[in-house]
């Protein structure tokens, strides 16, 4: 499913308490891991309060995604 859909990172949000679920995201940090495909894990409890801070960690994963494709397509063409 992964790589059908072409799937370039993960945002990961959690309940802000729900703690069974960092279980979950333990598992899947280490297989996405396993594939090279970058993950971030963001708490929030629908708050307006946290939507500035989530819109700068979400911006700055997307930032780290764009930096990992250019350094592929460079190594790519230099091969």
């Amino acid at each position: 499913m992964i790589q059908e859909n072409a799937i370039q990172g993960v945002v990961y949000h959690v309940l802000r308490g729900c703690l069974v679920y960092d279980f979950e995201y333990q598992i899947l940090e280490e297989e996405l891991g396993r594939l090279g495909i970058p993950i971030i894990r963001v708490e929030s409890d629908y708050n307006e309060e946290d939507i500035e801070q989530l819109r700068i960690r979400i911006e700055a994963f997307i930032e780290l995604i764009k930096l990992k494709q250019l350094a592929k397509k460079k190594v790519s063409k230099g091969a």
